[in-house]
């Protein structure tokens, strides 16, 4: 109690989770690089916890914020082998790992809150959200 209330406050209604549990994602690359490295990271609070089934593991008692989201799912997802149509995703980090792409952490806060995104596939769908093409690039 004492050391949430040094990092919180006083007072423990006004205690949010969120302020301490904190996913914080890295780019492979890019976050090995001084001055991007903070431009290519994400960060997102996150529910859960250690014994939760929105894992979201915590430091432990190690470093300066034993409540950081250090681990977890960063894909998760449902499939319905009966309706594959009902099938589910969430991805941490977005669609892109390219921080400059209008998609890169799009997916973050769905993710964090539970959300998931439909699997789409079936060419009809695909053609209704205006795919005309399937274009693969090295």
């Amino acid at each position: 109690l004492s050391d949430l209330t040094s990092r919180l406050g006083s007072d423990p209604a006004a205690w949010r989770w969120s302020a301490l549990h904190i996913a914080r994602m890295g780019h492979p690359v890019l976050g090995r690089i001084p001055v991007l490295n903070r431009l290519a990271q994400i960060e997102v609070p996150t529910p859960g916890g250690d014994d939760t089934l929105n894992r979201g593991q915590t430091a432990g008692r190690r470093g300066s914020n034993p409540y950081a989201h250090v681990h977890g799912a960063g894909y998760r997802a449902i499939y319905d082998l009966a309706d594959p149509s009902r099938s589910r995703f969430a991805v941490a980090t977005g669609q892109s790992g390219q921080p400059y792409s209008r998609h890169w952490q799009d997916l973050s806060n769905p993710w964090a809150g539970g959300q998931h995104r439909t699997i789409t596939g079936q060419p009809a769908e695909l053609a209704a959200a205006g795919a005309t093409r399937l274009q693969l690039r090295p």
